[in-house]
């Protein structure tokens, strides 16, 4: 399930469309901005969650 989500990130960051990116950014501030879900993303990406 990590490796679909690490591809899905890839490919989301390889596109330059504005619209995309500026999507892109917005969803990546949020999740910044929300200190619990991010903390939980990072575990699950470094395979401790």
């Amino acid at each position: 399930m990590m490796m679909t989500a690490m591809d899905g990130f890839k490919r989301l960051f390889e596109q330059q469309s504005l619209p995309l990116r500026w999507l892109r950014n917005a969803g990546m501030r949020r999740i910044d901005n929300l200190a619990p879900l991010k903390q939980q993303l990072m575990r699950r990406a470094m395979g401790m969650g």
